[in-house]
């Protein structure tokens, strides 16, 4: 027989394993994070449902992620997870007998899932649950029907209860329900959505809030160990979230004015708007001045801090749509319109338009006024422009406008005026020159048109003539140089000045004939015959016409000239003014010296030499020109020895025009600021050759300058510059000079400065916050500017607002930045320039002060943003630790108020047990937190209830390759622990454990070198800190073992002096504090019973050459008591007045007591003690009281210790303690009861509490020591006590000993002990009784 061989088969069950992701060593709390869960092994094809747990707590089931947007504290904890397989195998029935099937007869059916046997079974007869049966296999009773038998599980349906209007968005509440048709015992339903698991619900109806497009299934579950079939998908379309779009109308808005903004979201149903300003949550509510009504915010009145950026929302369903695009609005100051008019000087019948605006804005109906703005306008209309045709003189004057807009109406300011000056329309007249209205044809005419009413000379003109109805000439003269009939018939004119036209003149009427023909005639002929070299008088004769002085020969058809030379006239200047000089030229080009003869007018009448009239040579000059000096001018030469002339020069027409001219002085700008270059300009129309001369204040003053050209330029350094300015010109010799131009005012302005401020006024900040640099222009009204910006990385930017917002802060906006302000063409002057800095970050230093608890001490913590920023405000926290790895938590301790540094103290009363603390740092409106310092520590050595910590070898020093064991001891329930050094500057993690013992777990540290050493404590997971011990590593020979915790008072502690290598014959010497204290050969050092007075530095020294480091040996007392707050200023007052009034009122109650019970004198007597070295004492003065506060009671005394016999009461209550001591009686004086010089009652008062005890800090003790009094001698008749009477007085504030007071309530106490008394007025009892008096303060 053979054996087969063996086969071992092994199946590894799946398995489920937690991931993190992002996976991070450490994580900080609002961190977002996904925990997966990973089945590892299994077939691809189950359908898995996921579980997870946090410490073996379920926390539902979610998909394969479990997400936590947020972490928080509660979120710490060990995470597992596990699967469940969902795949549902497919169920079939079988019948027996098989068909066909008969009435009554009995079937056999089985319910098979193959490969599946732990089933239970449900029966389905026609869809319904049969409940008779509940095994795999049932018999049945045929009837007389067809029936359906099945064991097919239901499935589950999907259905909308209450589906939201469409469209659905996101957030959309949608109640669903799983419905399990025609079964109504399943009680519990798993949903999904998109296929991972929902554990909010489960239950039939679920409330779902809608995302995106999801997919929603679900099954039901009835008690039974199957799950129904799964629902069919059910998808609900989501739209995404519609934006809501926002406009402002009017914006700019100005002050007082009305704005509205209208909220619109495009499509979908009615939504409702919610009002937003300034990028905040904070939103607009209705108010007096903001109305809400539908989708638009009208918000009335408007003032500057309604300036800002604005946005909305729709809400719908509780559902807000996306964000609109902010708009900011400016509010800026109630305007002035502008009113402006293309000409302001016009003739009656005139076409005038006045123009009104308001720069940068739109919308305005305008208003124009006449005469005063208090009158009804003119008229009012939604167009800027008004024109009118003024028919008289009377329609002319002072005329404002300003603009309206919005219901109710806000008006701007008026506008200045603008006048408009109506003037009679001048006349135009016509005159001939030569003054003939009948002239042959070939002759020369001129016709010039006159404008009379008026001084304006800059007149265009326009003629008509014969033929052609109108002509533009520019000239004042029409000229026909050779008349032909055609010239003949009526001329008219009228003059043209910019727009402003002239009356048409009368018509003149010019007739040409045809030339007349001329005859010549022999006036006296010689006797024929007629001989050459004979003479004839020849006469040309034109008849009927006697004006003809000029007539020129022909001899055989050529001109006869006699060949005489022809003279050339010019004529300087021309056309010239009344009252200037002329000067005119006649030259004949060759021969020999000519003397020259003048004529006017077409006569032989010569110009002769009179008082106006000059004539030298060549030239004729007419000195001040006349209107008769007008007309036509020729010359000839003529040699009188000779009798020989000339032929006679063209004439030339001499024009007289009008009365001295006026100069006209112009200037592109009239109001500049220093700096700024202005040019004038003067100019005389129509005319040439002249020279300049401007004047600056008066025209009697010398002028600024003259020069040949029109134009003075210049750049007024300083306001004193500006002023009046004149011009004129002047010509000829002596200079003819042409009237003053009217001023011109030239306002000269210091340039304004531009400043930069920063709000908050922070040049240091972070990255992150937001600044405003806003640019102010100073040294003028004006507000109309706008700035261009130098910021960093851009040259220059024009930025037409007055403030340059950085809303978050990066380092790209660290540089120096400067405005200007630009008005038109003028500019500030640029302001100096502000740097600004940004930091990547900021993490303040915390210091604690002290590092080591004393009993009664109070800790002060100090916040320091280390750089020159300020406006700080600065939170402190109270670090508990965590989990090992894990980051401190915090708890607040305090927020401190701003301040105007950059740090901030807070004292608090000193933790019983190490503590850690941390702070922050954070300013502006919308707070900018820096991050947390680095935790610091105040450490103590006593051991803590929850957590304490060992060293194996209980001593503070250690050589450099010694190990060390250091055992974290926890009790109660803690996640576990971490063991912490702290080296001065560093902080370290030693060792830790995910989860300790109760009893504690030890690190060991083998090889131990200098950078171990440090202070040691451990943390709990519970977030408790153990006691510190302080550990040294030295690289030398020696140390000084000491003990490494506190020890108690006494205790016998023993130093010793341990040498790496120890000679044979060893000096050790011991010091502390410095001091030599003794001298051992043994090496050790026993203190038997330490005491207070033992604590401090100690050190050793080998043979005088190898020394220890130093150690602090602590010592406390045997009972530790835990120091109270620290005393706030207000309290110690109140403190301090409550303990003086008590003492008063005791030291009077004592002495008149006395003086009355015993009538002697008291010696005086006193004893005082003081702490060691180590004591600290803090002198106070209040009331004029001194109060020191002592921390150790006068040797020989007992005072009450905080817990011994009175436990610790409230913390603003005062302890009095009276002591009073035996004294002797002295002698009595003779009939007087008098004191002795040297009886003195000595008062100790301690603000702190007696020696032993550290009470709370804000306790103030009294302690008063009466010493024994000598029993002087009794008076016959008297009642006298014994010489060893003693009374013992104690008063305190607290309660009574045992219990605890109401804050309000001051108690008394007083203990009265020693022998037996006599009554007296004072004291009525001798024995020890205890009297407590109840004061209410409150």
């Amino acid at each position: 027989m053979y054996l087969s061989s063996v086969v071992c088969v092994s199946v590894e069950s799946p398995k489920a394993e937690v991931t993190l992701h992002p996976d991070l060593q450490q994580i900080f709390t609002g961190k977002r994070l996904t925990l997966r869960c990973q089945i590892q092994g299994g077939e691809n094809n189950i359908e898995w449902r996921y579980f997870f747990k946090r410490d073996d707590v379920d926390i539902g089931s979610s998909g394969s992620e479990l997400k936590i947007e947020s972490v928080e504290e509660s979120h710490r904890g060990a995470y597992t997870c596990v699967g469940k397989d969902t795949t549902m195998p497919t169920a079939t029935v079988s019948i027996s007998p098989p068909a066909p099937h008969y009435a009554r007869e009995i079937v056999t059916l089985q319910c098979d899932i193959s490969q599946h046997e732990d089933w239970n079974y449900i029966w389905f007869i026609n869809g319904k649950e049969y409940s008779g049966c509940t095994s795999k296999s049932c018999s049945f009773t045929m009837g007389h029907d067809t029936v359906k038998y099945s064991c097919t599980l239901p499935t589950a349906t999907v259905n909308i209860l209450s589906p939201p209007p469409a469209p659905h968005y996101p957030g959309d509440t949608v109640i669903l329900q799983c419905d399990m048709s025609q079964h109504e015992d399943w009680n519990y339903y798993f949903w999904f959505i998109n296929n991972q698991d929902y554990k909010d619900c489960t239950s039939k109806t679920c409330s779902m809030k809608l995302d995106h497009n999801n997919q929603y299934s679900c099954l039901g579950r009835s008690g039974r160990p199957q799950d129904s079939q799964h629902s069919a998908i059910l998808s609900i379309p989501v739209t995404a979230l519609p934006k809501a779009t926002l406009t402002v109308t009017p914006n700019p808005v100005y002050h007082g004015e009305t704005v509205s903004l209208k909220c619109s979201v495009e499509s979908g149903p009615a939504w409702s708007y919610r009002w937003y300003q300034d990028r905040t949550e904070i939103r607009v509510e209705q108010s007096g001045r903001h109305r809400i009504s539908g989708d638009s915010l009208t918000i009335s009145k408007v003032e500057s801090s309604d300036q800002g950026q604005y946005w909305c929302r729709g809400v719908i369903r509780s559902i807000f749509s996306r964000d609109s695009d902010s708009i900011s609005i400016t509010v800026k100051a109630v305007p002035t319109a502008t009113l402006q008019s293309h000409q302001t000087d016009i003739y009656t019948g005139d076409r005038v338009t006045l123009t009104c605006a308001v720069e940068g804005s739109s919308g305005w109906t305008f208003s124009w006024y006449r005469h005063t703005t208090d009158s009804d306008p003119v008229t009012s209309a939604g167009w800027s422009t008004y024109s009118f045709n003024p028919g008289s003189v009377s329609e002319g004057g002072q005329f404002w406008c300003r603009g309206g807009r919005g219901d109710p109406v806000f008006y701007t300011q008026y506008s200045s005026p603008v006048h408009i000056n109506v003037t009679a329309r001048p006349s135009a007249v016509v005159t001939l020159k030569p003054n003939w209205s009948q002239i042959f044809r070939g002759e020369s005419v001129t016709l010039r048109c006159d404008i009379q009413g008026t001084e304006d000379t800059d007149w265009e003109y326009e003629w008509e003539r014969p033929g052609v109805s109108m002509t533009r000439w520019t000239e004042q003269e029409y000229k026909i140089i050779r008349a032909e009939e055609s010239h003949s018939g009526d001329y008219k004119c009228r003059g043209q000045r910019g727009t402003d036209q002239s009356e048409w003149s009368s018509a003149v009427k010019l007739e040409v004939k045809a030339l007349p023909t001329a005859t010549v005639n022999i006036l006296s002929p010689p006797p024929a015959p007629l001989y050459p070299g004979d003479t004839v008088i020849l006469q040309c004769d034109i008849s009927e016409n006697a004006d003809w002085n000029y007539y020129f020969w022909f001899i055989n058809g050529q001109e006869y000239s006699g060949s005489l030379p022809k003279a050339t006239l010019t004529v300087t200047p021309n056309p010239v003014y009344h009252g200037e000089k002329v000067s005119l030229k006649c030259s004949v080009e060759s021969g020999p010296a000519w003397s020259y003869r003048w004529y006017k007018d077409r006569t032989e009448i010569r110009v002769e030499k009179s008082g106006r009239h000059r004539i030298s040579g060549h030239s004729l000059t007419i000195s001040k020109v006349e209107y008769s000096d007008w007309d036509q001018y020729w010359c000839r030469g003529e040699i009188p020895s000779r009798s020989i002339s000339t032929l006679q020069s063209d004439s030339i027409s001499i024009t007289v025009t009008g009365t001295v001219p006026t100069a006209t002085l112009q200037s592109h700008q009239t109001d500049i600021y220093t700096g700024d270059r202005v040019t004038l300009t003067c100019a005389v129309e129509g005319s040439s050759g002249w020279t300049f001369s401007w004047y600056r204040h008066t025209t009697d003053s010398d002028p600024v300058t003259s020069a040949g050209w029109s134009t003075y330029s210049f750049n007024p350094g300083s306001v004193s510059e500006g002023g009046q300015f004149w011009c004129r010109g002047g010509r000829g010799d002596p200079v003819f000079y042409t009237q003053y131009s009217s001023p011109i005012h030239i306002n000269v302005t210091a340039r304004p400065s531009a400043v930069v401020t920063l709000k908050p006024n922070w040049s240091q900040i972070f990255r992150g916050e937001s600044v405003t640099l806003r640019c102010d222009i100073q040294g003028t009204e004006d507000t109309d500017w706008e700035y261009e910006w130098w910021t960093p990385g851009l040259s220059m930017t024009r930025w037409t607002e007055q403030e340059y917002k950085i809303i978050s802060a990066d380092k790209s906006h660290s540089g120096d930045y400067k405005c200007r302000g630009q008005r038109g063409k003028h500019q500030s002057e640029c302001s100096s320039v502000v740097k600004l800095g940004v930091k990547d970050g900021l993490q303040p230093v915390l210091r604690v002060s002290p590092s080591w608890m004393n009993p009664g001490d109070s800790v002060t913590l100090s916040c320091e943003v280390g750089d020159s920023s300020t406006g700080w405000s600065f939170s402190f926290y109270r670090a508990a630790p965590s989990l090992p790895d894990q980051p401190y938590s915090v708890e607040l301790l305090s927020d401190r108020e701003q301040t105007t540094g950059n740090s901030s103290t807070l004292q608090l009363a000193a933790p019983s047990h190490t503590a850690g603390y941390m702070c922050r740092a954070g300013r502006g409106e919308t707070v900018y937190y820096s991050d947390y310092s680095n935790p610091q520590f105040h450490w103590s050595g006593d051991q803590h209830s929850s957590v304490s910590l060992s060293v194996s070898t209980n001593r503070s020093q250690h050589l450099v390759s010694e190990s060390v064991s250091l055992s974290c001891e926890l009790k109660g329930n803690s996640t576990g622990w971490t063991l912490k050094r702290y080296t001065g500057s560093e902080l370290y993690t030693v060792c830790s454990s995910v989860k300790g013992s109760t009893t504690g777990s030890t690190c060991i540290i083998r090889s131990l070198n200098v950078g171990h050493s440090g202070v040691f404590w451990c943390e709990s997971g519970s977030g408790e800190y153990s006691n510190a011990v302080n550990i040294t590593v030295h690289v030398g020979p020696v140390i000084l073992e000491s003990p490494v915790h506190p020890v108690t008072e006494g205790d016998s502690v023993t130093l010793r002096c341990r040498h790496k290598t120890p000679p044979s014959s060893p000096k050790v010497d011991f010091y502390k504090d410095g001091n030599l204290i003794r001298n051992e050969t043994t090496g050790e050092m026993t203190i038997p019973a330490v005491s207070q007075s033992d604590e401090g530095l100690y050190k050793c020294t080998y043979s005088d050459r190898e020394e220890s480091p130093q150690s602090w040996l602590l010592v406390r007392g045997d009972c530790c008591v835990s120091p109270g707050a620290v005393l706030p200023s207000s309290v110690g007052l109140m403190a301090g007045l409550v303990v003086t009034s008590v003492l008063l009122f005791l030291l009077i109650l004592l002495l008149l007591g006395w003086r009355r019970f015993k009538g002697e004198k008291v010696d005086k007597t006193s004893s005082s003690s003081s702490r060691s070295s180590q004591s600290q004492s803090t002198n106070h003065v209040l009331d004029g009281v001194q109060i020191a506060n002592q921390n150790q009671a006068p040797a020989g005394n007992a005072p009450l210790q905080h817990g011994q016999g009175v436990e610790a009461g409230p913390s603003d209550l005062t302890y009095a303690q009276i002591e009073l001591k035996k004294m002797k009686k002295p002698k009595r004086k003779t009939g007087k009861q008098a004191e002795s010089e040297e009886d003195t009652i000595y008062s100790k008062v301690a603000t702190g509490p007696p020696s032993g005890g550290a009470g709370p800090s804000d306790l103030t003790y009294a302690q008063i020591d009466l010493k024994k009094m000598k029993k002087p001698k009794r008076k016959t008749g008297k009642q006298a006590e014994s010489e060893e009477d003693t009374i013992y007085s104690k008063v305190a504030t607290g309660p009574p000993s045992g219990g605890a007071g109401a804050d309000d309530v001051t108690y008394a106490q007083v203990d009265l002990k020693g022998k037996k008394a006599k009554k007296s007025d004072m004291l009525t009892t001798r024995e020890p009784d205890a009297v407590y008096s109840a004061v209410r303060t409150g």
